[in-house]
């Protein structure tokens, strides 16, 4: 039972860490967009 539970909180951290690497990939990917949007005045296609 406690391994089980150990197993489950290992799972967890990984998944928040690879969620969290994602979140700051879309946020600087957002800022780069609204930073060429200032410098061009257009919206660049992805």
């Amino acid at each position: 039972m406690a391994a089980k539970v150990n197993l489950n909180i290992n799972l967890f951290s990984t998944y928040s860490i690879l969620l969290t690497f994602v979140v700051i990939l879309i946020i600087l990917v957002l800022i780069g967009i609204v930073i060429n949007f200032f410098e061009t005045g257009e919206v660049p296609s992805i």
